[in-house]
């Protein structure tokens, strides 16, 4: 219950863990993962994203390899929550969250085969982290981003796109898309639908926040809630947004849309873990005029927002498919089994303390 994971959260903090570790922790997980592993071999654990490192931390000295995907820096994604954050209290939070994450995260590899993360800004947050709390500088990372599926979301046919309709898609519980679309909502939409009146705006995604919620049926804005493929909306944009401004790691939602040969008009964090070329392959904008215009400009604009289309396809295929990442990620564990290897079948050096006359007991 909200009580009992209040408690651990709470909990939590005497052993230095981050609120949303806590939050998570479950000692029951943890015996079922000892048990899983006792009386078992296993080549190699791996344990994906932060609140489960302490589950891989309990059983690393029982596998010879160990992987803790991290994939993005938390650290930063709750710097920039904190800056975003609306109420004191939400920002009073995220600010020590971060400080609490920020020692975590400065440690936390220590000890796993291979750190896996998204990319070299991530890298960048934790060594920042690694420096500040004198802990070293992690020195066992591997990059292992996400990719989509091109089969999925691949284009549809141009009749399905509807008239002057913005698609935003994600999980719409998660803090930054939260941020994200209230954001728009409150500050580019007004200025877009003076212009447009009869523009639509649709918000895709599984368990909206309540103040998402609040925005369904007004100003031509629709909440979705779960639905059964995110990319038949999609196929109804005419044009996408990605209107991030706190987050980290990589944006799935934006490969997505890119993916289906959508004009996109994203944020420069949006667009950060995926290095996309601006006015190639995609529209930057960070602020409410400068996005209101970039919208404008492709909802006036059909060959334009093709051009972009068909340009951002051909990114995702040539550096985002599901394949690449996951050779690399599969090579990478197995050059550390391997290692794991050579280092058991590796000969002791002699003992100096032990005589060369003493026979082995």
């Amino acid at each position: 219950g909200r009580v009992e994971s209040a408690l651990r959260a709470v909990l939590g903090l005497f052993r230095g863990w981050p609120l949303q570790i806590g939050l998570l922790w479950s000692r029951a997980q943890m015996r079922r993962a000892e048990a899983a592993v006792t009386g078992r071999t296993y080549d190699l654990a791996y344990a994906y994203y932060i609140r489960s490192a302490e589950v891989l931390h309990a059983v690393k000295e029982r596998v010879p390899v160990s992987f803790l995907a991290l994939q993005l820096a938390q650290t930063l994604n709750t710097e920039r929550l904190s800056k975003t954050a609306h109420g004191r209290l939400e920002r009073l939070f995220y600010r020590f969250e971060t400080r609490a994450m920020a020692r975590y995260e400065a440690k936390v590899w220590r000890g796993v085969s291979r750190t896996v993360l998204i990319g070299p800004r991530d890298l960048e947050a934790i060594r920042t982290v690694c420096r500040r709390h004198g802990t070293g500088e992690i020195d066992n990372h591997v990059f292992g981003p996400h990719g989509v599926d091109v089969t999925q979301f691949r284009p549809r046919d141009p009749a399905l796109v509807e008239e002057a309709t913005l698609v935003m898609s994600g999980v719409m519980r998660y803090a930054p898309n939260v941020e994200a679309a209230t954001w728009f909502a409150g500050h580019v939409w007004p200025r877009l639908r003076r212009e447009r009146p009869r523009a639509r705006l649709c918000l895709v995604g599984r368990d909206p926040a309540p103040a998402l919620l609040a925005l369904d049926g007004k100003d031509g804005v629709t909440v979705t809630g779960t639905v059964e493929d995110p990319a038949d909306w999609i196929a109804r944009a005419t044009v996408s947004i990605a209107p991030i401004r706190a987050a980290a790691g990589l944006q799935n939602k934006l490969l997505e849309a890119m993916a289906m040969g959508k004009a996109v008009v994203a944020t420069t964090v949006a667009n950060e873990g995926i290095g996309a070329v601006p006015g190639r392959d995609l529209l930057l904008a960070d602020e409410p005029e400068a996005m209101t215009r970039a919208i404008l400009s492709l909802l006036d604009d059909e060959a334009r927002r093709a051009e972009l289309g068909a340009a951002g396809r051909r990114f995702v295929e040539e550096h985002w498919t599901w394949e690449g990442p996951f050779l690399q990620l599969e090579q990478a564990m197995l050059e550390a089994r391997a290692r794991a290897e050579e280092k058991s079948t590796a000969p002791r050096p002699p003992d100096p303390h032990r005589s060369p006359s003493r026979p082995d007991p």
